[in-house]
């Protein structure tokens, strides 16, 4: 199929999602020049058979709305972005796909950590080598974030078992109605693109398929789907045997819900395995996915921080509580003169778990915010041997913080710059 005849007969799909779970990093504001969520973009991609010629590639994508700019207009907060896609092959541009949106909503408090724009665009392709490019657009704030890929499409055996890619889900439930974008063999799967699960969704959703049961002239017979999680070596972790099912089509689709609350923050891979009860078959398929729970962060950072204090000695304990000491009050100054050296290193981690604006996350945003201005100081401030949080401008900076604009004088015979 030529690519023109792909973009006539193609049409992209889309629905917005509230998905059940955390970002990583939730925002510490939502609208305008205050924004500081990065622009957030998760594609992933799954195959399918679709004949004897060609397989159908789905390419999912979120765009997370928390990561989006809002501006204030007297119709509402709006924010603009426009998502491209390109297919390539042997270099040469095989499919293209643009769609531009605007989101409005009457107040920012309807944003959600979590949530996230989905959509879906099935190819048909024929087996070989592809380069899929996606790129969001911000166009409020004119940010942008890539995405490129290489993926192999692979031949679907005529006579052969076998599977399907895994789509992992946030969502599998029975379609109602008429058949919606995300329905295939009457269920509604809603992707995740993320491939993130966790915090409140403690359960992994898939879908897959089954190709080339063996049926006979007699009874068809059954056939089980087994399901393991791994780690990254190989090592299983969980193992969940599946049951018979009758073999009533010689393709199937399979879905499965698995309990993951027992797994801590990591990467993982699920195997789903395929068994041909009557011809003894058997073939699997595997996926990567990611859990994180807000707590194993927020005690690893926890971790990591306790570890940076205790390679500092005395000496270093000081010089690093000096750069600090434009927020430290007055007793906190006096405390730490006083303190041993483990003193000392608990003393920095109290300190600053003190001015931590959203305690219970693994980011402390106003620590993370002194640390890039001490950055500034040292690169825009130190003359010779002298630091820059030491001069009067990085003592200001540390002080009061980044100005919220800078003007600038050019010198002329009668004053100099400034």
């Amino acid at each position: 199929m030529s690519a023109e005849a792909m973009m006539k007969t193609l049409a992209r799909l889309g629905i917005f999602a509230s998905v059940a779970f955390t970002l990583l990093r939730p925002p510490a504001s939502l609208a305008g020049a205050d924004q500081k969520t990065a622009l957030q973009l998760f594609v992933d991609t799954a195959q399918f058979r679709a004949d004897s010629t060609q397989s159908r590639l789905e390419i999912y994508q979120g765009v997370s709305r928390p990561g989006l700019d809002y501006q204030n207009t007297p119709a509402g907060f709006i924010a603009n972005f426009k998502l491209t896609t390109r297919v390539f092959h042997s270099d040469s541009l095989v499919w293209q796909d643009e769609l531009t949106q605007s989101d409005t909503l009457g107040q920012l408090g309807a944003i959600k950590a979590g949530q996230q724009f989905v959509y879906l665009l099935p190819l048909l392709l024929k087996p070989g080598k592809y380069k899929i490019e996606t790129l969001l657009l911000d166009r409020n704030r004119h940010r942008q974030v890539r995405d490129a890929r290489t993926e192999t499409i692979r031949p679907f055996p005529a006579k052969m078992l076998s599977l399907s890619s895994i789509q992992l889900a946030s969502r599998i439930s029975r379609a109602q109605g008429r058949p919606g974008p995300f329905d295939k063999n009457r269920l509604r799967i809603l992707p995740n693109p993320r491939a993130t699960y966790g915090d409140g969704m403690e359960k992994i959703s898939l879908y897959a398929e089954v190709y080339n049961l063996y049926r006979g002239k007699g009874k068809a017979g059954n056939y089980r789907i087994d399901y393991s999680i791994e780690d990254l070596q190989g090592k299983v972790l969980l193992r969940l045997p599946g049951k018979d099912r009758p073999k009533n089509h010689p393709h199937a689709g399979i879905t499965s819900t698995i309990d993951i609350s027992s797994l801590p923050s990591g990467r993982y891979r699920i195997r789903v395995s395929a068994i041909d009860e009557e011809t003894l078959a058997e073939i699997s398929t595997t996926k990567n996915f990611t859990i994180f729970r807000r707590i194993d962060a927020t005690l690893l950072a926890a971790k990591q921080e306790k570890q940076v204090y205790q390679d500092l000695d005395e000496k270093a304990l000081q010089h690093y509580f000096d750069q600090i000491a434009y927020i430290a009050n007055a007793e906190e100054k006096k405390v730490f003169a006083q303190l041993n050296t483990e003193g000392k290193r608990n003393f920095l981690i109290q300190f600053w778990k003190r001015r931590d604006p959203t305690p219970g996350t693994p980011e402390n945003e106003f620590k993370e915010d002194y640390i890039q201005r001490l950055l500034k100081a040292k690169i825009h401030f130190t003359v010779g041997k002298v630091e820059g949080w030491q001069t009067d401008r990085g003592r200001i900076l540390l002080t009061y913080g980044t100005p919220d604009f800078i003007d600038r004088e050019p010198a002329n015979p009668d004053k100099s710059a400034y």
